[in-house]
């Protein structure tokens, strides 16, 4: 098994890479079978250019976790090897109304999960966000 670290900012329509270059974090780490996500959030575009996506829970969710679906298979791998994830919200209420969107999007391979309410997030009229930690089974054959 590898002990190397490969760090990743994969073009899944999500955030330009000036941001992640800016504030100097990888969308994506892997550490032998573990890949971690960096916290997704609802938005897209660059410094100048970030837009917010979703004006509800709902709407926000599905893009993060349609995001989470792209980044998931960029490294070969489906919502079921997620091991755990962390839910940031804003609105604790809505975004528990939402849950059967997440909830969904997990099926049976149910992760680890916390949902954490806090007080603000990285742009105004965000409402959630998702860390989460996945685990590739199949290493190091997929690579």
């Amino acid at each position: 098994m590898s002990s190397s670290i490969t760090r990743t900012v994969p073009e899944v329509g999500y955030l330009d890479r000036e941001i992640h270059e800016t504030f100097g974090f990888a969308q994506m780490v892997r550490t032998g079978p573990f890949v971690h996500i960096s916290g997704i959030a609802p938005v897209t575009g660059s410094l100048t250019t970030l837009r917010l996506v979703g004006n509800t829970a709902t709407e926000q969710l599905q893009f993060i976790l349609d995001i989470m679906r792209k980044l998931l298979a960029s490294e070969g791998l489906k919502p079921d090897s997620l091991a755990s994830w962390t839910i940031y919200c804003i609105d604790t209420p809505a975004v528990l109304e939402a849950m059967p969107s997440v909830r969904d999007f997990v099926g049976d391979h149910w992760p680890a999960s916390t949902l954490l309410g806090v007080t603000s997030l990285f742009v105004p009229g965000q409402l959630v966000e998702i860390s989460a930690l996945a685990y590739d089974a199949g290493f190091p054959a997929t690579r």
